[in-house]
């Protein structure tokens, strides 16, 4: 009975166990009942584990009629310990329903049993929680013995002898077989639990990692490798891999990574698969090709792991389209820059805050400095500059590092290693750091050598012209009243000649009259000398060689200067052959050497010097006056006590000196500076007080062809007339004066004091003369006008004009036009008369109207 007993117990506990692990397997592989509501599931664990009761109540150990032994104590107590309360009441009222309906004589302590073992085991859950965690062997066999002796207990709702009789059989196998299926049933229980606790885990974190991927902005990709490191195709990839290249998941599933690579970048995957099987991971730049033929520049990031005992893959990719496009679009403003930067045409530099050591310099500042910039780069201003201009560099460097502050300045020196001194204009900034500290000295310098060369050649020109508007109207002033002076003397001379020509030889008044002259003389010298300098004197110009001026000249100039004075002359072995009056350069001459020789009040040398040279574009352009081509260089040096800058400011002003009253009149510079520039020419002049003064003359070269007016004739006693002339002459002294003379010479003489007058004149005389004389400036109608209207008329055959000083209608430049007659105010009675017989016995083209 005992064996027999055991027996049974072993096979109904093994039953139960066979039917829970059945059970576990079944719920553990159900993969949506995680996803059910807790009272359901608790309901659908109540419902399965009371069938399994009633299948271990269908199959029990029947001790006597009514009483049966089976497994239903361990289930349900195991049930309230692992499962709760609405599993366990469910269980219980499954089971219990069923023992009823069985019926027995054990019917009332069966079902007490089956309360007894569930209430224990809920009771022993709420206290002893973690054991269902842990599972300890010891507790739960301990449960178990407690259970089993409360199923035992149960018996004694029987009759008493009844009780005893299934103790006496029932207690050793119960107390020994049912604990240890307690024991198991708990561990398998435990098992189960643990798994699908591990099973839910593995779900959550698969469908995270799912979410992670379908996510991510990034495609990724999954596939194998096959045992030459070649990758398969593809097992997984994300959503965003379809959707970046176009293909839908199935089609892209039946590709390899080469299946989707640009067609040019096949050396790269090479180079990364080759890395990957040595290091077991890779990132690289990839460019994939989409279904539509789109490139995708990409960047993978690789690694390679064991997945189901073989090497799998798992690539990352990065879309680079936009950082490719940015990074296009800072290298293009990157190139801007260092391209505005390196053909601006200033120099632009940077240096290092901490040492002022050059970090950058362009290609303006490389020409600028003449040095090689990698030689510059990496060192300061004391390793290529003058120590004094270096510090003065740093020292404004540090200002503006000190203070971080932008400097300006407007003008500083540099010595450069190829072009010389030149200046500059320069503005400095601070550049700071991220931390806000100054890291950078960021320089922009302008070379403004030519623009100060330029702005003083400006105010050169400038001055220049102050000074011609104000020489052209102290010259307008001048040469007025010269007009005026030269009538008078005319009127003096002409008596004068004559009251001298009414002595005899012998009579002391004929003495007396010739110092009238030779007074009037003089002050015809100074009007010259006047009209000179105003450009209005009346010039005979021809190819004139000025060494052979000087050298003519040479002994009147000695006779000029004192005995302590030397003079020294160094001339051009050429003809220096310029186009100029030669009195005028006489003039010159004298008046320079008179100048250097009062300079030098206690001796000195005077040098006269001669040159021809072809000078550059640069010495054109800050002389535009001068002609084009090969020019004559006159230098006139002294060694004397030179000149402050105020006076050479005004040494060429008229009536400017600074000799003594009665020593000079202040009109030899400014007469030298008309005759200059009457003959096409300038003058400059460099003096230093205590260092001498230089005159520098510079004419155009003439060829030895060129001509001019013809010399005058010497003067000579003219025989007189019978020819009828017009005189018209606004100043009556000289008209009365002018026609007593031609009359006392034989001409028959009309006399006019106006242009209208004398056309009058011809009217009532109502046939041609044959010389019309007549003033050039006057009232109304001038002379020039009067002569083309008496031309048109036919009324004269010749015209010869008189004027005091020239006037731009018959000169230009002060030269007389070609095929006009013309006689200086003031004249001779010699002079007058010898002129009006050349011109009427000479051709008429050379006195035409």
């Amino acid at each position: 009975m005992a064996n027999s007993l055991f027996i049974n117990l072993i096979y109904s506990t093994a039953l139960l166990l066979v039917l829970v692990a059945l059970y576990s397997g079944i719920r553990f592989r159900i993969p949506y009942e995680s996803s059910l509501p807790s009272s359901f599931r608790d309901m659908v664990t109540g419902v399965l584990i009371g069938l399994i009761g009633i299948a271990v109540m269908a199959n029990p150990w029947v001790i006597e009629p009514g009483v049966f032994f089976d497994t239903r104590s361990i289930l349900l107590g195991v049930t309230g310990l692992f499962f709760g309360a609405l599993p366990t009441a469910l269980a219980v009222a499954i089971t219990g329903a069923f023992r009823i309906v069985v019926d027995g004589a054990g019917a009332l302590s069966g079902v007490s049993t089956l309360l007894v073992s569930a209430g224990l085991g809920l009771l022993w859950g709420h206290f002893r929680p973690r054991l269902k965690e842990t599972g300890g062997l010891a507790e739960l066999y301990l449960f178990g013995v407690a259970v089993q002796l409360l199923m035992l207990a149960c018996f004694f709702l029987l009759p008493w002898t009844k009780a005893m009789h299934i103790l006496h059989h029932a207690l050793v196998p119960t107390i020994v077989i049912f604990p240890l299926g307690t024991v198991l049933l708990g561990l398998l229980l435990i098992r189960q639990r643990r798994s699908l606790t591990m099973a839910e885990e593995l779900c959550e974190k698969e469908a995270m990692y799912r979410a992670l991927i379908e996510n991510s902005n990034d495609a990724v990709f999954f596939h194998g490798l096959e045992p030459g490191g070649r990758p398969t195709k593809f097992i997984e990839v994300s959503k965003v891999a379809c959707e970046r290249l176009g293909y839908s998941r199935e089609e892209l599933l039946a590709l390899t990574p080469m299946d989707i690579d640009s067609g040019d970048m096949a050396e790269e995957r090479r180079t990364a698969l080759a890395e990957l099987e040595s290091s077991g991971q890779a990132v690289f730049e990839m460019a994939h090709s989409a279904k539509d033929g789109r490139r995708l520049p990409v960047e993978i990031s690789s690694r390679v792991f064991e997945y189901a005992g073989r090497p799998h893959v798992l690539s990352i990719a990065r879309d680079l389209t936009e950082r490719k496009r940015a990074d296009a679009s800072l290298k293009e403003a990157k190139d801007l820059l260092e391209s505005i930067v390196e053909n601006v045409p200033l120099t632009i530099f940077l240096k290092n805050a901490a040492d002022l050591r050059f970090v950058l310099l362009n290609r303006a500042g490389e020409e600028l400095l003449g040095y090689n910039r990698e030689a510059l780069l990496n060192k300061n201003d004391l390793n290529f500059f003058p120590q004094e201009q270096a510090e003065h560099f740093m020292a404004k460097d540090r200002e503006v590092l000190e203070h971080c502050i932008g400097l300006d300045i407007p003008e500083e020196p540099l010595d450069t290693a190829k072009r010389g001194r030149r200046l500059l204009h320069s503005r400095k900034v601070c550049i700071k750091g991220p931390d806000g500290k100054p890291k950078y000295l960021l320089g922009i310098s302008e070379d403004i050598t030519e623009r100060k060369h330029a702005e003083q050649e400006k105010a050169k020109l400038e001055a220049q012209l102050q000074q011609s508007q104000k020489m052209e109207v102290v010259g307008r002033l001048a040469g007025g009243v010269a007009h005026d002076f030269n009538n008078i003397l005319t009127v003096i001379k002409f008596y004068g000649g004559l009251i001298r020509k009414s002595f005899t030889p012998e009579d002391p008044r004929r003495a007396d009259a010739k110092e009238v002259l030779d007074a009037a003389e003089r002050a015809a010298a100074l009007t010259r000398q006047l009209l000179t300098f105003s450009r209005r004197q009346i010039i005979m110009p021809k190819v004139i060689d000025l060494n052979t001026v000087i050298v003519g000249m040479k002994c009147m100039m000695s006779r000029l200067i004192r005995e302590d004075v030397k003079l020294e002359t160094r001339l051009c072995g050429q003809p220096c052959l310029v186009l100029a009056d030669s009195g005028q350069m006489e003039q010159v001459f004298m008046n320079l050497l008179v100048n250097a020789r009062d300079a030098m009040p206690h001796g000195g040398t005077i040098t006269l010097e001669t040159e021809i040279f072809t000078p550059d574009g640069k010495f054109f352009a800050a002389r535009p006056g001068l002609p084009r081509g090969r020019l004559v260089r006159l230098t006139a040096r002294d060694t004397g006590h030179g000149m402050t800058a105020e006076v050479r400011d005004h040494a060429f002003e008229p009536f400017f000196t600074t000799k003594p009253v009665g020593s000079g009149t202040g009109l030899g510079l400014s007469t030298i500076l008309g005759i200059i520039e009457q003959s096409g020419g300038e003058i400059e002049l460099e003096s230093e007080p205590g260092k001498g003064t230089a005159f520098f003359i510079y004419l155009h070269l003439a060829e030895a062809a060129e001509t001019a007016v013809e010399e005058k004739r010497p003067e000579r006693v003219a025989p007189g007339g019978h020819e009828t002339v017009l005189l018209v002459e606004d100043d009556q002294a000289l008209r009365r004066l002018g026609e007593r003379l031609l009359r006392d010479n034989g001409y028959a003489v009309l006399a006019a004091a106006s242009g209208q007058d004398a056309l009058q004149a011809l009217e009532r005389h109502g046939r041609p003369v044959d010389l019309l004389m007549t003033d050039l400036v006057m009232p109304g109608m001038n002379g020039r006008e009067l002569a083309f209207e008496v031309a048109r008329r036919q009324l004269a055959g010749r015209t010869l004009y008189m004027s005091g000083y020239t006037d731009e209608v018959i000169t230009k430049h002060g030269v007389l036009e070609p095929g006009l007659a013309f006689i200086y105010k003031p004249y001779t009675v010699e002079a007058m008369t010898a002129k009006v017989r050349d011109v009427l016995d000479g051709p008429a083209d050379q006195a035409r109207a």
